[in-house]
């Protein structure tokens, strides 16, 4: 027993440092254009970007045999909040290592958390030129133009970016992620689906629902897989040529197909055939939701739809969330 305690006290051989470094805090230096302007971002936003993976590497003791021993701080992509992918998902990065590109980069990020509402900010940015995601399971790779992780977002493929591209490339990427964190609320999809499902309105033909013949009829040559589709002026026109009709006839059978399904709450049928059946299932019916609000806006999917009650039910529990929970102006 007291070799053992002698052996356990080799505090020669034994360093335990206490590292106090805080490396999601970006320190200035007016001296390198990049630093200088990761600091200011970081100052006005709170949000550190960066341009590697690996974000420190420290010295926190020696070992047994006096072999330094090192802190890595590293951006996981793989890392959820009660889970890992590593053994399922594979990320790597073709890094920016000009200045130009970095400086490039650090405005699109800019950009990014300009257009962000404060909830929407993610915790860090990782600025990288491309990033591949390989399925270890399927072994199929893609190249996409952003990650959004637990703690991490991941832009890439930016360098050929003007302002202008910049401003929609955020503004698409802020409701990809809108519309993963409303579809990632377990509470909230459960109430708007009741909204419909109380009745059994989902999955079901339009004729044993109940909708009108004449709705039915029409409905046969909208072809509305996308609730946008009988608002765009090109598809209006073509109905207009096709059917040698005014406008005011065209929106008049729009607004009797609208009126029809919003009845059920709907604002779409199945993706498969919309003019035979209401949708197939909770999820592709908030979908339709969340892509036609976050394209139009609130006042005008309250302008198109408001004269169905549940509708603008289901609506009212996206607002709330939207607005409360992300923090984002509709």
């Amino acid at each position: 027993m007291l070799a053992l305690l002698v052996a356990c006290d080799d505090s020669d051989h034994l360093s335990q440092n206490i590292d106090f470094s805080l490396p999601y805090v970006i320190e200035d230096d007016p001296n390198d254009p990049v630093q200088h302007e990761r600091y200011f971002i970081y100052s006005e936003y709170g949000v550190p970007v960066y341009f590697n993976d690996t974000i420190s590497v420290r010295t926190i003791g020696n070992d047994f045999e006096g072999q330094p021993i090192y802190r890595h701080e590293t951006l996981d992509m793989n890392w959820g909040f009660t889970s890992h992918s590593k053994q399922h998902t594979l990320f790597t990065y073709n890094y920016l290592n000009r200045q130009d590109d970095q400086l490039k980069g650090l405005k699109y990020a800019r950009v990014f958390l300009e257009e962000s509402s404060v909830k929407m900010r993610p915790f860090c940015i990782f600025l990288v030129d491309s990033v591949t995601v390989k399925n270890l399971n399927n072994k199929k790779s893609q190249q996409p133009k952003f990650v959004s992780g637990f703690r991490c977002l991941v832009l890439a493929q930016f360098r050929e970016f003007d302002n202008d591209s910049m401003k929609i490339n955020s503004v698409s990427i802020l409701r990809e992620i809108c519309k993963s964190k409303i579809l990632g609320d377990a509470n909230l999809v459960a109430r708007f689906g009741a909204v419909s499902s109380t009745q059994h309105y989902y999955d079901r033909p339009w004729s044993e629902l109940g909708l009108s013949e004449d709705a039915q009829s029409w409905f046969k040559y909208s072809w509305m897989f996308d609730p946008n589709v009988l608002y765009n002026e090109g598809y209006v026109e073509a109905l207009m040529k096709e059917f040698s009709m005014e406008r005011e006839e065209v929106e008049d059978i729009r607004t009797t197909i609208m009126t029809g399904i919003g009845h059920f709450g709907f604002i779409c049928g199945w993706d498969k055939s919309s003019a035979s059946r209401s949708p197939n299932s909770v999820e592709e019916d908030l979908k339709y939701f969340i892509d036609t609000i976050l394209k139009i806006g609130g006042d005008e999917f309250k302008t198109r739809y408001g004269v169905s009650p549940l509708v603008m039910e289901k609506y009212d529990i996206i607002y709330d969330f939207v607005t409360t929970e992300l923090g984002v102006k509709l």
